[in-house]
């Protein structure tokens, strides 16, 4: 058993069918460490917070939709009170497989990096067949404005499956954006904070249950901020290793 705590922060709305097999999942693909998952539930209709709390999780109920951005936020406020080492954020639909989070945490735990992000398939991981047109495209369109936008000299910078510890934290809460842009945000406080990134290619699976919740009013948002912090903040560039597969 290895001594250090790992919190793992799910932001969920309406995921109970997903989050009652996936925090089993998690909790066993980290059986070699002391784990701590934060389920931080917007306002779900289907019983997700009272399925989260069946499992053992920490159940964080918000009213309202507040926005992944504020969820990750109060999940690794949550989890840095419980006095983890190191915070994992990951989708809560299955979209990120368990079985890596292991290799993400594995650069972290050696001190190798201090901020570890997990790669899709257009950028050097694996993505499961069918996966929503929709969704490509505006992942797609996601990276490339994010790199000429902002110059983030990184594979995937929306990627929503990531790791870190004490540091990495702060970059994360210092955000203000509270919808999908927070994810590009928190990636420029980890420039400022000069902190070392690792991005690892990942499988990115289809969603097991339910719906997703990107939709285009949360696109246009995401452009809007980005088009905001382009003129405001001086062009970053990242020193990044990418894991070979």
């Amino acid at each position: 058993m290895n001594d250090l705590r790992v919190g793992v922060v799910l932001a969920t709305c309406n995921e109970a069918r997903n989050i009652k097999t996936l925090i089993p999942a998690i909790e066993n693909a980290l059986n070699g460490f002391e784990v701590d998952v934060f389920v931080v539930d917007d306002d779900s209709s289907d019983r997700t917070a009272s399925v989260a709390a069946s499992t053992g999780a920490h159940v964080i109920p918000r009213n309202g939709r507040l926005g992944l951005g504020s969820a990750v936020r109060d999940g690794v406020k949550a989890a840095l009170k419980r006095g983890v080492d190191i915070v994992v954020q990951m989708d809560a639909d299955w979209q990120h497989n368990p079985d890596d989070v292991v290799r993400l945490i594995d650069p972290i735990v050696k001190n190798e990096f201090d901020f570890v992000i997990g790669c899709r398939r257009f950028y050097g991981g694996l993505e499961a067949k069918g996966m929503n047109v929709f969704r490509r495209l505006v992942s797609k369109a996601a990276f490339i404005s994010a790199k000429y936008l902002l110059q983030l000299n990184l594979r995937d910078p929306t990627s929503g499956f990531r790791v870190f510890r004490e540091l990495g934290a702060e970059a994360v809460l210092s955000t203000r954006e509270n919808g999908f842009a927070f994810q590009v945000e928190a990636l420029q406080n980890v420039k400022k904070m000069d902190l070392r990134v690792l991005e690892v290619p990942i499988r990115f699976e289809r969603r097991l249950y339910g719906n997703s919740k990107l939709h285009l009013k949360e696109v246009f948002g995401y452009l809007r901020v980005l088009l905001k912090r382009a003129g405001y903040f001086q062009l970053l560039e990242y020193d990044v290793v990418l894991e070979k597969t």
